[in-house]
């Protein structure tokens, strides 16, 4: 999907802004490569659990943005986030994106230098001071699996 999908039906439109608000906050700090103030977007015992890994502190909430590469430095370089889809709920924010970036180091088969492109969905939730008391980040990485593995690992009938 390359166009961004904006649905909003039932959500008033002071909601929506109060939650575009909140989540330009966050996406603006991440676009930064500004860890502390990406930290700073979460509320007191706020959370992110990105495909069921949770980090739940300041600390670990550093250290994750950290080592994907939001600083510059980690697992992915030229972390981009291009949005193609937002969603809104009375209690959320759901923005789908595609993460591009180039992966830095070797992880078995896959090379440093291999470009990357993972199909995401986050799910974005905000306390009433605008600070996110929930992130939850499902990233489709079967596309980062390589192709021979899959055919090998198919039922044969």
């Amino acid at each position: 999907m390359t166009e961004e999908t904006d649905a909003s039906v039932g959500v008033r439109p002071e909601r929506r802004a109060f939650l575009d608000a909140a989540f330009s906050e966050h996406i603006e700090a991440e676009v930064q490569g500004d860890i502390p103030a990406i930290v700073e977007t979460f509320a007191e015992g706020g959370h992110l659990n990105f495909n069921g890994m949770l980090f739940d502190t300041p600390e670990m909430l550093s250290m994750f943005h950290t080592l994907l590469g939001f600083g510059g430095e980690g697992l992915i370089a030229g972390v981009e986030n291009t949005i193609t889809g937002r969603f809104y709920t009375q209690d959320a924010l759901i923005i789908e994106y595609v993460t591009r970036g180039v992966i830095a180091m070797d992880l078995g088969q896959m090379r440093a230098g291999t470009k990357v492109e993972v199909p995401n969905c986050v799910i974005y939730q905000f306390d009433a001071a605008g600070k996110l008391a929930s992130e939850r980040a499902y990233l489709d990485t079967g596309a980062l699996l390589p192709f021979p593995v899959l055919p090998s690992l198919m039922p044969t009938s």
